[in-house]
Parts: C-alpha cells; structure tokens; sequence
C-alpha cells in the first residue's frame, strides 16, 4: 500500500527509507523537512486513508534516527551512512 508514497517521495528527488510503515525522510534544512513531513502525511491520510502519529512523527538529524536495529551518522563530504546501532550489537 506504501508503494504509491515510495513512488511519489522518488518522482519528486527525495531520498528516503522505509523500514515497513516507519519511513526517514533526508532533506538538507529544517524548512524543507517541515514542509516534506506535512505534504507525507496529508499524502497517507488523505489518499491512502491511513493514520499518522503526531507523537511518532517529527523532524530530527539524520544522525538522532534510528529504525530497528539501525541508524545513520555523518560522513566525510557531507554524506550520510547506515550503521548499526549499539543496542542491537549488544543483543546479538
């Protein structure tokens, strides 16, 4: 049911990742990432007819995000990477 939101994130040049319903956003400024968040979510509300978690959703730095098991710091050149979180190392 979210193809339709991948489709739409790619068509307009944005860079993400879903991790089942959970989806990161990348944008380069804070504006930007409002902007984006209100467009997603009226985009799933109102076309999808889904929910959105005001409490879940928000605008943070790549490197304070994580999904299951994984997050994201700042590279050399301004690019952002995966790694893997601590908790889930320590699990394992």
């Amino acid at each position: 049911m979210l193809e339709d939101l991948d489709s739409g994130l790619e068509a307009h040049g944005h860079r993400f990742v879903r991790y089942g319903d959970d989806v990161c956003m990348f944008v380069r400024r804070r504006r930007a990432a409002e902007r984006v968040t209100a467009g997603v979510a009226g985009f799933v509300e109102e076309r999808l007819r889904l929910r959105v978690s005001g409490k879940k959703s928000s605008v943070r730095p790549a490197s304070s995000v994580t999904l299951p098991g994984f997050g994201f710091f700042f590279a050399p050149r301004g690019r952002v990477k995966v790694r893997v979180v601590p908790k889930a190392v320590k699990r394992l």
